[in-house]
């Protein structure tokens, strides 16, 4: 038997930068907090970094928040959500006013909170945002506004070699960054082994990586001698680190056929295209021909460019003339470009027919990542539909800047943007007042509903509120300036009962009464009709006798209280809350 031996080289080294610990900066990191479910998240590019374990938020008023890490000594963070300010205070007491404030270069977004009220949640955009990792300690710290936000203790870390770390989140699916300190690049790993380097696939980041306290390091490579038997030959034998992933390639002779690749006596693979993983030893792989049993043909080997974007089928032995299914599938962030053979495109098809000609003919399938940036969908409706029109619907990835407009018809007013509440599934929750504004696209799909009224015929009582239905009557979505009810009514009352009474004073006579002309009611204990929804309350309201006061109770944050109202619809209207 004849042994074409084609490779047998002597271990040699190549040079690699070790380090002490390393830094990697983000241009832009999130910090949002959502005071109704009491939820806090840091994240960068729709990538949570930390779920908030260790911080404590204390509400000081509804657009005041005090933050801290648990770690944190003789300082905390201050959110003005109503002036959109965050200041650093010192000397104070955590959830009490007071103490010496610092304001901080830091951008604060809010959604909903208008007035002063609670808003839906809150956004801290930092510009000076890194992670570092200590090489020693393997410990992570993730900081911004010269302060520190996690000290990393739900994140994972392991030291493939000694110039590449694989770090991630705990709760991370599917993917994790990884660092390469000699190059100084981080990519997203997506797919693959946490700790290995085979499988899954890279995409490098637009992150500055610095390292600190480099040292020069010498790291071994191994000798892959390749050898052909009989019948064919071979390519990819040379000098690999440890954990390289080497494309073989053996091609048969005419009048042969591929029978599989072995080390020794153990069979590896058998496929003549083989991508082999090197260990941290030298090694040696044949690879074994049979002749063919056809009396003439010519080998198809089949191959993709890079290996990790896919898979080929239809090579083997084919008579001249032949025709050949080939197919090139793949793999999951790739997509297929063309087939070439040398520099010569072939198909553009990634399933094609292949005439066989008289010879060998070796064609590769050509692959590029498709990257696809993660969006959601924003979805604006109108209530009701003639009311008037939206515009800024679409899909826009997490963070992107958004603008949203409601333009109202004739004979119609706007009465406030509203979106469903995620634990109740009630779809009134007040959202916006403003016709059009921007806001950043949260990390989920979202609904808002623009609200239109009709506008109220000219001398009916008015008190300039709008309303939406509610589980347990009415809620208030906006209250308008220069009517009755402004200053004494508030967005979020819920309006439960209400009741006509003859007019004349209104006085409070203690113990939670109160007097409306000849007639006393409690503030606790409502009387009247209970308001179903706001169908009726309008027209109740529409057919409402003349020199009638009204009486209508709302709960605000679980009370009671009493509106009254007097001389609607007249150049003298008067209005009280108890």
């Amino acid at each position: 038997m004849m042994v074409i031996l084609l490779m047998a080289f002597v271990l040699v080294s190549f040079s690699f930068a070790s380090f002490e610990r390393f830094r990697v900066d983000f241009p832009q990191c999130t910090l949002v907090y959502a005071p109704s479910s009491q939820t806090l998240q840091i994240s960068v590019s729709g990538r949570v970094l930390s779920y908030g374990q260790n911080w404590t938020v204390r509400q000081v008023y509804p657009y005041l928040y005090h933050l801290k890490l648990n770690t944190w000594s003789g300082f905390y963070w201050m959110v003005n959500t109503s002036r959109k300010e965050i200041y650093r205070v010192t000397g104070g007491t955590f959830g009490s006013v007071g103490g010496s404030q610092t304001q901080l270069s830091v951008a604060v977004d809010t959604v909903g909170g208008s007035g002063g009220g609670v808003p839906d949640r809150f956004s801290l955009q930092f510009s000076d945002a890194y992670l570092i990792y200590t090489r020693a300690s393997q410990g992570i710290q993730i900081a911004a506004a010269g302060a520190v936000l996690s000290y990393g203790q739900d994140w994972q870390k392991t030291e493939v070699y000694p110039y590449l770390i694989h770090i991630r989140q705990n709760n991370w699916s599917g993917f994790f960054w990884w660092v390469n300190t000699s190059r100084k690049e981080i990519y997203l790993q997506q797919g693959g082994t946490f700790g290995s380097v085979v499988g899954g696939t890279h995409t490098l980041l637009d992150y500055p990586v610095t390292v600190f306290g480099e040292q020069q390091q010498q790291a071994q490579t191994y000798t892959l001698s390749l050898s052909a038997m009989a019948g064919g030959s071979v390519t990819g034998g040379g000098q690999y680190a440890a954990g390289a992933v080497v494309n073989l390639q053996a091609t048969p002779n005419a009048g042969y056929q591929f029978a599989n690749w072995r080390r020794g006596s153990l069979v590896l693979s058998n496929q003549a295209h083989f991508a082999y993983t090197m260990p941290a030893e030298d090694v040696s792989l044949s690879a074994y021909f049979t002749q063919s049993m056809l009396p003439v043909g010519y080998a198809l080997t089949l191959q993709s460019d890079p290996v990790a974007g896919g898979s080929v089928s239809g090579d083997g032995n084919y008579f001249a003339g032949s025709t050949i299914n080939i197919q090139a599938v793949p793999n999951a962030g790739f997509q297929f470009i063309h087939w070439k053979r040398g520099s010569t495109i072939v198909s553009n098809q990634a399933n094609f027919a292949y005439q066989m000609p008289s010879e060998n003919v070796v064609l590769t399938a050509y692959f590029s990542q498709s990257v696809q940036p993660l969006a959601y969908t924003l979805d604006l409706q109108m209530n009701p539909p003639t009311g008037g029109t939206v515009f800024g619907s679409g899909s826009y990835p997490p963070g992107a800047w958004v603008t949203i407009q409601a333009s109202v018809n004739a004979g119609y007013q706007f009465t406030g943007w509203t979106k469903t509440d995620a634990f109740s599934g009630w779809p009134g929750v007040p959202y916006s007042s403003q016709t059009g504004f921007g806001f950043s696209m949260p990390a989920e799909n979202l609904t808002l509903v623009a609200n239109f009224d009709q506008q109220a015929v000219y001398g009916q009582p008015t008190l300039g509120i709008h309303i939406e239905d509610h589980p347990f009557g009415v809620i208030v979505t906006n209250v308008l300036s220069g009517y009755p009810a402004f200053g004494k009514i508030q967005i979020g009352d819920i309006l439960t009962h209400i009741q006509f009474l003859p007019q004349g004073p209104v006085s409070s006579l203690g113990f939670g009464m109160v007097s409306i002309g000849t007639n006393a009611v409690s503030v606790n204990v409502p009387s009247g009709t209970p308001i179903q929804n706001t169908l009726q309350l309008q027209t109740m309201l529409a057919s409402m006798p003349p020199g009638q006061a009204i009486a209508i109770w709302m709960r605000r944050g679980g009370v009671y209280r009493l509106f009254v109202a007097l001389n609607l619809g007249t150049l003298f209207p008067a209005a009280y809350l108890f």
